[in-house]
């Protein structure tokens, strides 16, 4: 299904500059719901403001309109007509009245649900293309993006689109580095690079990477569409389990890093890559733990068969692993760096106080969550499979 909303802060620089007046509302506009999560729909609500504006829309305007079609994407599923109207008031506090009366409201079934032609408005300019390549990133990327990712990628797409006339291969390059650098690296390899053409002008459907309850399959098996970053975290939350007492941080660290690029290249060389991994590991055990852990449990540690090793009762650090891992396999894209040691610390006080005081100690990690997550993620992602991350019940 298809949907749309209208954010009325699209035209606040015109509005800055405009008398109020008053408009009346029109009837609702009957809503195609568009794929995607509430913050790829509101995306796209934006884009055709960028698009559809002449001029495109200046970065008060945009933050504003984001802020309202993302209220008038969460609303208008009940009360359509509601959530336009409270959209449409804000528009016309934003908007000149020419522009809202000429563009939007001639318009507006374009604006609100992406049905029809957009208004002419001549050649793009390189503010507007780069806006449509920021939408499709948001719209590719599943969970949508982080507003420090948003506008890294949009300040960069807007070099892009202005360069690439002149040096496509410098323009398409220097984009690039910008997107490894703001991008996780399964994101940037098995989602962006996968689907480059895509992302760069709009040709084809970006082919998501599957994960673990979502349209890629239950994730059993051997989990062999998971990212390597997913695929690391969980060798690594064997570790966390079946080493008594569980890692250090620079044995995490260390294997962590290990780990990914043995996922990375066990593809096309599984010999040379366990070789490369298990040199890591003698660095970082003990021997006895090597030979009588980890050697003595080698199947278990890689591809997770069999049982972990009998280490006692889990500690809390264990216990927080164990959610950190399902967060890394359950979160399309997996973890950021920050978001992977809040998580981690957060879990290990909630695996710490839950016996004492579960709703207490939930709530409060759920605070952590919502500050570390994108609203999308938070709402689309985490609570509506709450069971499987807090103690790993369903998929």
């Amino acid at each position: 299904m298809k949907s749309t909303f209208i954010v009325p802060q699209l035209l606040v620089a015109f509005a800055l500059q405009a008398p109020s007046f008053a408009a009346p509302i029109a009837a609702p506009v009957a809503t195609v719901f568009q794929q995607g999560s509430p913050a790829a729909q509101s995306a796209a609500i934006l884009n055709r403001f960028e698009q559809g504006i002449t001029g495109g829309l200046t970065t008060t305007q945009r933050d504003q309109i984001r802020q309202a079609a993302e209220s008038y994407v969460r609303d208008r599923g009940s009360n359509q007509a509601g959530a336009q109207k409270q959209f449409e008031v804000t528009l016309q506090n934003v908007l000149n009245p020419s522009i809202y009366n000429d563009v939007y409201l001639a318009n507006r079934n374009y604006f609100l649900s992406g049905q029809g032609q957009r208004p002419q408005t001549g050649a793009r300019t390189n503010v507007q293309e780069a806006s449509a390549i920021l939408t499709r990133f948001e719209r590719g990327i599943t969970g949508g993006l982080t507003t420090t990712q948003r506008d890294q990628i949009r300040q960069s797409a807007e070099s892009y689109a202005r360069d690439r006339a002149g040096d496509q291969a410098g323009a398409q390059k220097q984009f690039e580095i910008t997107l490894q650098n703001v991008l996780n690296p399964s994101i940037y390899n098995d989602v962006y690079l996968a689907n480059r053409d895509y992302f760069l002008s709009g040709r084809g459907q970006v082919n998501r990477t599957p994960r673990p309850g979502g349209n890629g399959g239950n994730g059993g098996g051997a989990r062999q569409t998971q990212s390597t970053t997913a695929q690391a975290a969980a060798i690594l939350n064997r570790f966390e389990q079946g080493i008594t007492g569980g890692l250090t941080t620079t044995q995490r660290d260390q294997i962590r890093q290990a780990a990914e690029s043995y996922a990375r290249d066990r593809v096309g060389d599984q010999a040379g890559a366990q070789k490369q991994f298990e040199v890591t590991l003698q660095n970082v055990f003990n021997p006895s733990v090597y030979n009588d852990v980890y050697l003595a449990n080698r199947n278990y540690f890689l591809s997770g068969q069999g049982q972990r090793p009998q280490s006692g009762t889990r500690t809390n650090v264990q216990e927080a692993s164990a959610i950190l891992t399902r967060f890394e396999r359950g979160i399309p894209g997996g973890l950021t760096t920050t978001q992977r040691d809040q998580i981690r610390q957060a879990a290990e006080s909630y695996a710490r106080d839950r016996a004492g005081d579960q709703a207490g100690a939930q709530k409060q990690f759920e605070v952590t969550l919502q500050n570390v997550f994108n609203p999308s993620v938070y709402n689309d992602v985490y609570l509506p499979r709450r069971a499987y991350f807090l103690s790993g019940q369903g998929r």
